[in-house]
């Protein structure tokens, strides 16, 4: 890739801390735990599926995109199907 990239990410995981995705790695005072971002159910599963139905379609292109653990890196060209996939697939699986 080169050129404008943009991450869409799950904004519960630090791309710092590795172990973040592991409940026990942090430790949150119960009085605040409702203000803590919340992981996406299945996020993983739903941005390998708008990433596979965007390559079939061809709205996506090969070597454009790139998984990391919580999300994707892409180019420019590929934001606005990989969001409004993305989102939709969220909203539904959060019963929004």
């Amino acid at each position: 890739m080169s050129e404008q990239r943009i991450a869409i990410l799950d904004a519960s995981h630090s791309l710092f801390n590795p172990k973040s995705h592991d409940k026990n790695a942090m430790k949150v005072d119960p009085k605040i735990d409702g203000l803590v971002l919340q992981p996406i159910p299945g996020f993983r599963e739903i941005v390998s599926k708008s990433v596979h139905n965007g390559l079939d379609s061809g709205n996506l292109t090969l070597g454009k995109i790139a998984a990391i653990e919580v999300g994707l890196i892409c180019d420019a060209g590929g934001v606005s199907s990989l969001t409004k996939a993305i989102h939709a697939q969220v909203m539904e699986s959060l019963k929004i």
